[in-house]
């Protein structure tokens, strides 16, 4: 956890692994949100919850979002994030390929 405290997301992926959780908490800058994103997104559970302080995650879409300013939080829940991509790549696989 120190890693995500002092801002280093280069070496992410090498450090901390968070396969055995289920609710996460993040207060993270922006500059690490997006590759945040994408390792969660690969370690968690479907049942896992994030809940992420002060910067919303920049392709998830929160379940919930609680406050204003510095002081906004973001709820995500996996499975329905999961659940919303594979039915976005449901309808693109739908589309005539003459009009893609």
């Amino acid at each position: 956890m120190a890693l995500l405290r002092v801002g280093c997301p280069a070496k992410l992926n090498e450090i901390i692994s968070f396969s055995r959780y289920t609710n996460v908490v993040i207060f993270g800058v922006p500059q690490m949100m997006p590759q945040l994103e994408k390792k969660l997104e690969m370690e968690l559970d479907e049942c896992a919850r994030v809940i992420a302080c002060r910067f919303p995650f920049p392709r998830w879409i929160p379940k919930h979002v609680s406050g204003e300013g510095v002081d906004t939080v973001w709820t995500y829940e996996l499975d329905t994030l999961k659940k919303y991509k594979e039915s976005r790549s449901v309808d693109q696989n739908q589309i005539p390929s003459d009009l893609v």
